[in-house]
């Protein structure tokens, strides 16, 4: 007796954002613009921000930090790896919420790939200022501006993905 899992589709890396996606459209090539850069330098930075933080506090302790906050700048790390490469994948790792096609294709990925950039600075924000909320009234607004922001990014996608199609 043998038994059969049959698995129909399963990418274990990709941008799942809807039920379509773009198997039948050529491969897009995008050429960041500025401000697709200005987005990945924003994030980055946040991210030195985050093991500027480690630093001074491991310094001003006596060689103690706490452990959130090398977890928080570990993990800003991972995520901005992850969302920087995921902005680069090709097309067919893309799940889009419109139907795709020759026509739309170029748009639906540039939205996409402009979203990531978005969602990379709000989650490298938040790893950055996470640590410091217990304390300080400022890292506890940033992390609420960086979820607005990121709720806002979402809606802004989704509008202009169906007014795209």
């Amino acid at each position: 007796m043998t038994i059969m899992i049959r698995i129909k589709s399963f990418n274990l890396f990709g941008v799942n954002l809807g039920p379509f996606s773009a198997h039948d459209c050529p491969d897009v090539h995008f050429r960041p613009a500025v401000v697709d850069w200005v987005l990945e330098g924003v994030a980055l930075l946040l991210v030195v921000l985050g093991w500027v933080g480690v630093l001074w506090q491991y310094t001003s302790q006596g060689g103690q930090a706490d452990g959130n906050m090398w977890v928080s700048a570990l993990l800003s790390t991972l995520v901005f790896a992850l969302m920087v490469t995921g902005a680069r994948l090709p097309v067919r790792f893309i799940r889009f919420p419109v139907r795709v096609n020759v026509r739309n294709v170029g748009q639906q990925y540039v939205c996409v790939v402009r979203l990531l950039r978005a969602f990379n600075v709000c989650i490298c924000l938040l790893f950055a200022v996470g640590p410091w909320t217990d304390h300080h009234l400022w890292a506890r607004i940033a992390c609420l501006a960086a979820l607005v922001l990121m709720a806002l990014s979402l809606a802004v996608y989704y509008v202009v993905a169906l007014r795209l199609k």
